[in-house]
């Protein structure tokens, strides 16, 4: 879950309806799954699991989150807050290249999948197949999974099996699990190539990162891509080049790509100590 510096001038909080706003100073991405909104998002108070719409003020911008149609709907179908804390990114950093620190890391897990008739009778035979999850791994970060499904209602992981009913209201919509799983396959993609073309002509890295920042961003699930790259290289100046804006690398790493104008900003807010 990408840690947020959610900072924003006071003078646009009047200038700028707040999904706008949250979407220009953190990016097009759901706050908590993490994946490529479209151009509508939910945007909640935290304090009571409500919708907002408008202008912000000072006073309210801290408790402001930006969510995708299926986190504000599970949030909404769990109801009360859980007794245990729930994390949020822009309050804590939720997330650290070391699987020790982080309170949310992600793998890829077999399991099986099965798809089930009104009745809850698989139509076929259950079927092995490899997705990937996000696990926490303290009291808080279950909560929070728990609380806004982010593996999706679908899965079970007392049994380790994704269900998909074809009756009910959310039958179909959900699929955070699914394009978690294509990104994670998108970055290994990448990374074999990077490599590749490294051992081709290691002057190749700079434009490798630079299409690294462009896939990023156009794929969303940042830590997905964080994981993933930091298994590969262990290299923090390869992943602040690939997914930190330049404002927040800019003389903490070595600048190993030219970022164009248009690329300046790849995933604007997120919290420059990510990789520590």
């Amino acid at each position: 879950m990408r840690p947020l510096l959610k900072t924003a001038p006071v003078h646009l909080l009047t200038i700028h309806p707040v999904q706008a706003l949250l979407m220009q100073t953190t990016g097009e991405y759901c706050h908590l799954c993490e994946c490529r909104l479209p151009d509508h998002s939910f945007v909640m108070d935290k304090r009571n699991g409500q919708s907002f719409e408008g202008y912000s003020t000072p006073d309210l911008w801290p408790h402001l989150i930006q969510l995708c149609d299926a986190c504000y709907h599970a949030q909404q179908q769990a109801g009360q807050q859980p007794a245990t804390a729930i994390l949020y990114p822009d309050e804590q950093l939720t997330f650290s290249v070391h699987p020790d620190k982080s309170p949310f890391v992600y793998e890829k897990r077999t399991v099986l999948q099965a798809v089930l008739d009104a009745d809850g009778k698989p139509l076929d035979e259950p079927q092995s197949t490899e997705m990937v999850f996000v696990k926490g791994t303290n009291e808080s970060a279950q909560a929070t999974i728990r609380h806004f499904q982010l593996n999706t209602a679908y899965y079970d992981e007392a049994t380790n099996s994704f269900n998909i009913r074809l009756s009910g209201p959310s039958a179909g919509i959900d699929i955070r699990v699914r394009q978690r799983t294509e990104v994670w396959n998108i970055v290994n993609d990448y990374i074999s190539r990077y490599k590749k073309l490294l051992e081709v002509d290691p002057k190749l890295s700079g434009i490798m990162l630079q299409h690294g920042r462009l896939l990023a961003a156009g794929s969303g699930y940042w830590s997905v891509w964080a994981t993933l790259l930091w298994q590969a290289t262990g290299d923090q100046n390869i992943l602040a080049n690939v997914l930190l804006p330049t404002s927040a690398y800019s003389g903490r790493y070595a600048v190993l790509a030219t970022a164009s104008p248009n690329t300046d900003q790849v995933y604007p807010g997120t919290h420059p100590d990510v990789f520590e």
